[in-house]
């Protein structure tokens, strides 16, 4: 919930908090066409989370929907995502998500993971099995790239239990049915992560249905994500020097980064400008002929200024 709400709505906020819910929004119709464009949007918000805590969703939606009129604020279409799903209303939704996601980042770009499973939860209530397999697939990359489970090291990471995740993803997958190869997605993720996390795929898996697809050579009606590592080259940039010629430390993501690859720089605001990988190397200054994928190492650059690079700005691949 939004922190600061104007003083004038706080009579309204402290009938929510006490969860006198029609009192609340009684409070609040006053507000909702408000000159003051803060007001108004604080109070469209607000209405829209009494409704939601009265489980009527399609008032809900309405109020969030005004209060995103004038909102930058990632909650607020956040709302106005879970809302939307409830009431079936998936392009909004998926659209109000793509918003949420990109105002986040903004503001608290560690929130992003978490968001993404308690869209799936929110999907999982209306069975919408499909459009949860595709924010399921993004986690899937995340836990497979770290490789690690323990609770501490994914929290830091922005990522919530492995626990929490393997239990969302069998509900995901046993609504898909035999739609999806769900034992081949399985076995990528077991064959990426610790100990600690096969464990708990060997305590849940006995919960996941088996499809009634077993041939050797079954075709699916959903396409199972390829491996990050056999994907196009994906770096992230984590720090940039210039001395001797540009070079950037970066992470690998997903594929392998090649001596001379052609690569794009892939700016936060959308932008790319194309450019070549003219030395690799890892610790030490130690020059190698590629960077497989989680590696981290110094990539040295042509035909990108240096004055056009960011941390976080991504390097793909040309063919992107």
């Amino acid at each position: 919930m939004q922190n600061k709400y104007h003083a004038i709505l706080s009579k309204a906020k402290n009938e929510f908090e006490n969860k006198n819910y029609e009192k609340s929004i009684t409070e609040l119709e006053s507000f909702v066409n408000n000159q003051n464009i803060t007001i108004k949007q604080q109070a469209n918000s607000l209405i829209g989370l009494n409704y939601f805590h009265l489980g009527k969703n399609k008032e809900s939606e309405l109020y969030f929907n005004q209060a995103c009129s004038t909102s930058e604020f990632f909650f607020d279409w956040f709302n106005l995502t879970n809302a939307s799903a409830l009431n079936r209303h998936f392009d909004l939704s998926t659209q109000a998500f793509n918003k949420t996601i990109a105002y986040c980042q903004n503001e608290e770009s560690s929130f992003i993971l978490k968001l993404r499973l308690y869209y799936i939860n929110t999907l999982l209530k209306v069975k919408a099995y499909e459009i949860a397999l595709e924010q399921l697939n993004i986690l899937w990359e995340s836990y497979i790239f770290y490789g690690v489970t323990d609770n501490h090291f994914l929290y830091i990471r922005g990522l919530t239990c492995f626990t929490q995740f393997i239990e969302a993803a069998i509900e995901v997958l046993n609504g898909l049915s035999s739609k999806f190869d769900k034992k081949s997605w399985f076995s990528m993720l077991y064959e990426s992560i610790d100990e600690e996390g096969k464990a708990v795929i060997d305590q849940f898996k006995s919960k996941l249905n088996e499809s009634s697809k077993n041939e050797l050579n079954a075709i699916f009606d959903i396409q199972l994500p390829a491996h990050p590592k056999l994907r196009p080259i994906k770096a992230q940039i984590e720090d940039i020097i210039n001395e001797n010629g540009i070079y950037i430390v970066c992470r690998v993501l997903e594929g392998t980064l090649k001596l001379g690859d052609l690569i794009t720089l892939k700016k936060h605001n959308g932008q790319l400008i194309a450019g070549k990988c003219s030395k690799l190397e890892i610790l030490m200054h130690e020059e190698v002929k590629e960077l497989p994928y989680k590696s981290i190492g110094v990539v040295y650059l042509e035909g990108i200024n240096i004055d056009e690079i960011r941390i976080g700005d991504l390097l793909i691949s040309s063919e992107l």
